[in-house]
């Protein structure tokens, strides 16, 4: 297992060029003998006599795991290791009170700064003699520490041209590692280096752009501050036996350009590709070869490739060089553009676009009667224009205008965690639940009111507050638009860990029940009744499990029995969303005619969840919103994180 997710990540963070020449000579210096790929002795006669890539070891245990495994490389490519300093010592229980009493001078660490020099001399002996070479710089422990010195050296302007050949960083079991510091740190929240403080530092040029990567095992005594005051049990090593997992982890984002890649642009529209689209980190593109409709736009953060692509497959050829990460290494890139229809219905709109253009993200959207307006969460900071803290924050957006606004707040008008119980027809005032309680927000007057327990929100706006349910039974979120009918439920629970869950529809005019039934809640999986139409007939239960969330519309004048193929229903019954794993339909309930509205494109992604969950249909059946995770939906949303969508029918 180890070996081939050793074998995975080589080919994902070190074969980025085509394998040109054999490994470079190991430099003055160096410590231990250098491996090579197979395919070194082969390209030995190639003219530059370079690796593809060049992997410069500080020491520490992992780089066997580097070498071993080098024939398995997907490609092959030519990729030389330099260890530079000698394996130091294991660390074993005996040695934790020296650890914590001399620090960086401890045998273990001893001869970091001269590790770091020849690291040094080592990478601008690279730059001199391949300056079409990566380098990737890595450590594990005292060799994390001994790569630190050597960032330090690299400061200055000596070794400019060495710098901007550094591909990625990657520090593993690193003793100094503090969070604060920047950069990509792969760790549990309470880890941080053992030693924090008592050592170089990260250089503030090595911090920018994730040219560092560095790791913290919670099992590594070093690393994790959890067991910063406990003794090791005898046997213990202090140092985890290997960060593969978490190297693995890092996926693409370790490195170079790719020589070839795939992508597809939608056509009909402005589409764009940046790095992230292309699998590799932010770039600047020259063109070589640009079919008709496709152009570069330059970009301070990454070139992107913009335009509208004809349908079918087209190739494009530019060179690239990183933005922050190996600037100075150019790479030919060939790239087949598939030109692909967008996967949204025409005149679909994104609804978690953040204020600077770019997708935000978000879910659970829930759409008034009206259709004008979608309620939904997000974890984005970038909606509007006020300072956010990280957590699930309430927003509304305007169809109309497509204005968002913050409505989870708090009387004070301090934004809090919120998640929406409700919305009036014309979307002027929320009923949203937060820290136990439920709350109403205007948006006409700006102002936030508590509201009681066992309160509905009506769709002209109105707080109806119902009385007492009997004894063993509760009232839930469902009711129709005026308020009439409301659903209460019981559950029992069955054998194993099924539950029946009775419901009644209450008439609360008179308290007579006017439908019941019972339906069996499957194990794992927690239903919920959401929504009720008019006359009390059809009955939306929302359903959630860890492997996803869900809906269907039962008829309560039935038994509860499900309405095929039925997720949301109008209010009259007659339009049904019928909300698929890939796929979302509005149909109509008496002739069956169906109108797609989204349908993923199967074998552009490997799913490991439906991409299609949270869905809301207005009650007038007109307007739909949806949350879904795939980039093919519009021109330019190029996101692999879940966003909010909204379409409505023409000419309502």
């Amino acid at each position: 297992m180890a070996a081939s997710t050793t074998a995975r990540l080589l080919g994902l963070c070190l074969a980025g060029t085509a394998a040109v020449a054999a490994a470079m000579p190991a430099p003055a210096g160096a410590g231990a003998a250098p491996a090579t790929s197979p395919s070194s002795a082969a390209a030995a006669s190639q003219p530059r006599g370079c690796a593809d890539v060049v992997l410069v070891w500080a020491g520490g245990q992992e780089a066997d795991l580097f070498r071993d495994r080098l024939e398995d490389v997907p490609g092959d490519p030519s990729v030389r290791i330099v260890d530079v300093s000698a394996r130091a010592p294991r660390l074993e229980r005996d040695d934790w009170s020296a650890v914590q009493r001399q620090g960086l001078e401890h045998p273990h660490f001893r001869g970091y700064r001269d590790a770091g020099a020849r690291v040094v001399s080592t990478a601008a002996g690279v730059a001199q003699r391949c300056p079409d070479t990566p380098v990737v710089l890595g450590g594990h422990s005292a060799g994390a520490v001994a790569a630190r010195a050597a960032l330090r050296r690299m400061s200055g302007a000596e070794h400019r041209v060495a710098r901007r050949q550094l591909a990625r960083v990657l520090l593993a079991g690193d003793p100094l590692l503090d969070p604060k510091e920047g950069g990509h740190v792969e760790t549990t929240s309470e880890a941080r280096g053992f030693l924090v403080g008592r050592g170089p530092r990260l250089p503030r040029w090595a911090r920018r752009g994730d040219l560092v990567w560095s790791a913290c095992n919670h099992q590594d005594l070093l690393c994790d501050a959890a067991l910063r005051d406990e003794v090791p049990l005898p046997g213990t090593a202090l140092t985890a036996p290997s960060y593969v997992t978490e190297l693995h982890r890092t996926t693409a984002d370790l490195g170079t350009v790719r020589p070839r890649t795939a992508a597809t642009m939608l056509t009909g529209g402005r589409d764009r590709l940046d790095g992230e689209a292309l699998g590799m980190p932010p770039v600047r593109l020259t063109v070589v070869r640009l079919p008709r409709g496709l152009r570069i736009a330059e970009r301070r953060d990454g070139d992107l490739i913009v335009g509208s692509p004809r349908p079918g497959r087209q190739v494009v050829v530019v060179r690239a060089r990183g933005v922050r990460l190996a600037p100075s290494v150019e790479r030919r890139v060939r790239i087949v553009v598939t030109g692909v229809s967008p996967a949204g219905r025409p005149g679909t709109v994104l609804v978690t676009r953040g204020r600077d253009g770019d997708p935000a993200g978000g879910g659970s959207p829930l759409v008034s009667a009206d259709g004008g307006t979608v309620i939904y969460s997000s974890y984005a900071d970038n909606l509007v224009k006020r300072r956010l803290p990280e957590r699930a924050h309430l927003f509304a957006w305007n169809a109309a205008t497509g204005h968002t606004e913050l409505v989870g707040l708090s009387p004070e008008e301090e934004p809090v965690e919120a998640y929406w119980r409700d919305v009036s027809a014309d979307g002027r005032r929320v009923l949203f639940h937060s820290d136990g309680a439920l709350w109403l927000r205007d948006r006409d007057t700006r102002t936030t009111t508590a509201a009681p327990a066992r309160a509905q929100l009506t769709e002209d706006g109105q707080l109806v507050t119902y009385p007492e349910p009997p004894e063993g039974w509760t009232h839930t979120r469902a009711a129709s638009p005026d308020g009439r009918f409301v659903v209460l439920e019981r559950r029992t629970p069955r054998s194993g860990f099924a539950v029946d869950v009775a419901v009644r529809v209450v008439d609360s005019t008179t308290q007579q029940v006017v439908h019941e039934g019972t339906v069996t809640e499957p194990t794992d999986v927690r239903y919920a009744p959401a929504e009720l139409t008019a006359d009390g007939r059809y009955l939306k239960i929302d359903s959630g499990s860890i492997s996803g969330r869900g809906s269907h519309v039962v008829d309560t004048a039935d038994g509860l029995r499900s309405v095929a193929g039925a997720n949301d229903i109008s209010d009259d019954g007659q339009r049904l969303l019928d909300a698929g794993c890939f796929a979302l339909d509005v149909v109509r309930h008496a002739t069956g005619e169906a109108t797609r509205l989204v349908a993923a494109g199967l074998g552009d992604h490997d799913y490991d969840e439906c991409p299609l969950a949270g869905t809301s249909l207005s009650r007038d059946g007109t307007a739909v919103a949806y949350d879904f995770r795939g980039e093919q939906v519009l021109p330019r949303v190029r996101t692999r994180s879940t966003q909010i969508y909204y379409w409505r029918s023409p000419g309502t």
